[in-house]
């Protein structure tokens, strides 16, 4: 998925919300933009994850476990930014 602009992707396990595990693959030019996993609370707050800042040409795993469903939030698009993201479930 070519990323260039502000947005909020989901980030789904092999099985589904609740369960599974999720490799999220970054890779181009931010151009500006910051990527960060984390979630919408109760409040519709996004909280960011700890250590979820996404660096550029980089891999990240992300294990499913409870209810509400991780997101790759993008922030500060410009542009200039031209971002591949990949997202796969894992066995």
């Amino acid at each position: 998925m070519i990323i260039s602009k502000d947005g909020t992707i989901r980030v789904s396990g092999k099985s589904g919300q609740g369960g599974g595990t999720s490799i999220v693959y970054l890779s181009g030019t931010t151009g500006g933009a910051v990527c960060t996993l984390g979630y919408f609370d109760d409040f519709n707050t996004f909280i960011p994850l700890v250590d979820g800042l996404l660096a550029v040409d980089t891999q990240t795993q992300v294990d499913h476990g409870y209810n509400w469903p991780i997101v790759v939030r993008i922030t500060g698009a410009s542009g200039t930014t031209q971002l591949s993201l990949i997202i796969n479930g894992k066995a």
